[in-house]
């Protein structure tokens, strides 16, 4: 979903997004195994952070965590990001 200059939501063909993020998706794995891995092999990496990741470390979707405290705008951060004006 794509947001217009009114803020509206404007809508994206489905099936061109979901080829580019599989697309995207292919060329972060072919960098990661060819670029990365090579080099966190010779650092031995995994033995003081994490092991190698997987193809669906790379597909998961991203955790986000938000903290402050009462009263300093983190519900009204979220609406705004999603576009929301009344509450």
């Amino acid at each position: 979903m794509l947001r217009d200059g009114s803020g509206k939501i404007a809508s994206v063909g489905r099936a061109h997004n979901q080829e580019g993020v599989e697309y995207l998706y292919t060329s972060l794995k072919q960098v990661y195994k060819k670029s990365f891995v090579p080099l966190e092999e010779y650092c031995h990496f995994a033995d003081f952070f994490s092991p190698v990741m997987s193809d669906n470390d790379i597909e998961a979707k991203p955790f986000v965590l938000l903290i402050g405290q009462y009263s300093v705008g983190k519900t009204s951060f979220i609406n705004h990001l999603l576009g929301c004006t009344k509450f």
